[in-house]
Parts: C-alpha cells; structure tokens; sequence
C-alpha cells in the first residue's frame, strides 16, 4: 500500500509539474537545482551505508524524494542567487556552480528535517496542501528517526563534494549553527504554550522577534547567505549584514503568519490555517494584545487557540476591526523603505546579494 501511494504521490518530476506554478516562473537556479535532485539521491543511496541493505535504501529514496520537493522553496534560490552576486567574474567556473548547488542541496536536507521533525511532534495532517510525512502508510512515529536521516544526508553530501576543499570546515560548523539555533527558537516557541493553551504572558513583540529571528530566520535567511559568504571565502562580511539578515527573518516569519491567514488582497482564506485555533504566539495575534482595548482582549482571550469555528470567525473580526492586515502592508512598506537605505551604503556586489535575498524570501517586498 506504501508503494502505491507513494508512486500516486510522489515522482519527483510529475510533483513539480503538477504544482500550481507556471513553468515560465521557475528561475534557471531553481531548475538547475531540481535537476541535481537525482545526483543528490544517487549519491546519498549508494553510499557506504546502504550497501547490502536493498529494502532500506528503498525507503530512503522514497523518504528524500518525498520530502523534499514541495512548493514553498526559499533556500535554493537565496544561496544561488547570493553566491551569483558576491564570486567574483574570475573564479566562477560550471565545476564549483555545481558544488553551490550541491550545497544548496544539503541546505534543503537540513530544512527538511526540521519541517517532518516539526510535523511529527505537533501531529499536523498537511503541509502546503500535501499530506505531511508521518501520515503516510507505515510511517508514524518512525517519522522522527526519519528527519534524524535526513539531517546526516546533509552532511553526507558535503562530505562527498567538499571535503578536502578550504571551505569544508565552515559549511559543516554552518549546518551545525543552522540545527542548534532553530531548535533553540522552537523551544522558545513551545514555551508560550502549556498543555495546548497560549500563555498569553509571552505573547510581545520582542519575544516573538526572538523566535522568529531563530525558528526561521536561521534556517530560510542567514543560514543560506551564510553559505554563500563561505563559498566565496567572504565569511568575515556576515559582521556587516548580521542584522539586515535577522530583520529579513522576522519579515519571513511575519509575512508567513500573515499568509497562514490571508490571500494576497487581505481576504481570509478558505481553509484558514492551523495557526489560529492552535493559539500559536503570531504577529496578528501579539498586535492584539498590544493594542486592543480591555474588552476587545477579554474577547480575544476567549477565543484565540480554540478548534471551534466560530471562534475562528471571532477572532477573525477582531483582526479586522484592528486593521491588521493593513499594518502589515505598512510594515512592508517600512521594511522596502529601510533595505533600501541601508544597501544604498554596501558594495555593489554585497548589497546586490542583500536585495536578491530579499526578493527571494518576500516576494516584491522591494517594488515600487
């Protein structure tokens, strides 16, 4: 039953096909990157590990391929797009373009783990409208030593292509800070619920920039520029742009709990999503608590972490009365206002790889 449903679900060149993105919107990175996906499974599932173990190194393919081709893809297109503006014209070459892309790979292995081990705990039945990895036949609870797989994959693969190379040392230390720091944010992350239920005491801004700085800032923004600084031997600049890469993730973190809720013309969605009913500490909900009057919070105590839907709907009037999706427009428009500012001070090549960056993890943050 798992061979059927996975071969129904999963080929990694029909999955992307089949996504709701027109092909003329795929970048050329991205596509070299998806083209790499089978020399990235080949080297993984004929490794010294899988030999003499045909039926594992069967799930494993399934487990990568599964996994790691979904629609929502950040990384790649940040390390390849940053890589491109910071390697000088003399020492870009097809031999270390591919290594970038390798290494984008090993980026998106160590997401992905974070995304199935997330998945796993919290019990989510979808993820970007396909069912997450634990759901399917015969996984489970398995999940969790899945995501441990999927991690060590990504240090496999540097292994393979960059050791002995200068920067291997620093793309290890690199997945290594990129695991430590985002489990540190979940942690603060589940802090501000107890036995299901917002402790409403952690809900401020400063906090929730914290987290979001680590839970997902780390892993979608700096991580991925990082990577881009040590493959151009260009680590000792993070210093100059550490805090435009932290303030691009929180504006990631933001516009993720915003689109949870909301289409692109401020319209809540149908489905909403999960964050709401399960009282996650988000942007929308920590500007209520902010700002709301004593009964407008009384009101949204009551309801806010609740599966009921008519306290979705509660709350959803609330979000409207306040005004938040507007506020959030203003915060975009502040956010463009500000990168642009402080590139204007950078190199070309530096601000450059600044701005694709953050086209790349809010798209159009920076039109006019």
């Amino acid at each position: 039953m798992f061979q059927a449903t996975f071969k129904r679900n999963c080929s990694w060149k029909s999955r992307w096909q089949n996504k709701n993105i027109p092909t003329g919107q795929v970048s050329e990175e991205v596509k070299t990157f998806l083209a790499a996906l089978p020399k990235v499974v080949d080297a993984l599932t004929t490794s010294a590990s899988c030999y003499g173990s045909p039926q594992f190194t069967k799930r494993y393919k399934e487990l990568i391929e599964f996994t790691v081709l979904k629609e929502h893809r950040f990384r790649p297109p940040i390390l390849l797009d940053a890589y491109k503006a910071l390697e000088l014209p003399q020492n870009f070459s097809k031999e270390k373009w591919e290594l970038v892309v390798m290494f984008a790979w090993s980026l998106e292995l160590t997401q992905t783990a974070m995304v199935v081990q997330d998945d796993t705990w919290e019990q989510q039945e979808s993820r970007w409208n396909e069912v997450c990895w634990h759901k399917m036949p015969n996984v489970g609870l398995i999940a969790i030593n899945d995501s441990n797989l999927l991690y060590e994959s990504a240090f496999a693969i540097v292994k393979k292509y960059f050791s002995g190379l200068p920067e291997y040392t620093s793309l290890v230390e690199l997945l290594h800070y990129m695991n430590l720091v985002t489990s540190i944010g979940q942690s603060m992350d589940w802090e501000c619920r107890q036995n299901g239920k917002p402790i409403y005491e952690s809900f401020n801004m400063d906090l929730y920039r914290e987290i979001a700085r680590r839970k997902g800032g780390t892993a979608i923004v700096e991580g991925p520029f990082m990577g881009a600084l040590a493959l151009t031997y260009n680590l000792p600049l993070l210093e100059y742009v550490r805090d435009i890469l932290s303030e691009l993730g929180v504006a990631f973190q933001i516009d993720n709990d915003v689109v949870d809720l909301y289409d692109k013309n401020g319209k809540p969605k149908n489905p909403i999503g999960t964050d709401l009913c399960e009282g996650k500490p988000t942007w929308m909900a920590i500007k209520v608590i902010e700002t709301a009057d004593e009964n407008m919070n009384k009101v949204f105590r009551e309801n806010y972490g609740r599966p009921e839907p008519e306290c979705a709907q509660t709350i959803l009037k609330i979000y409207d009365d306040l005004k938040i999706f507007d506020r959030y427009l203003d915060y975009r428009v502040q956010t463009q206002k500000d990168i642009k500012k402080r590139v204007s001070r950078m190199p070309s090549g530096l601000g450059n790889a600044i701005l694709s960056t953050a086209n790349n993890v809010i798209p159009r943050l920076l039109d006019d």
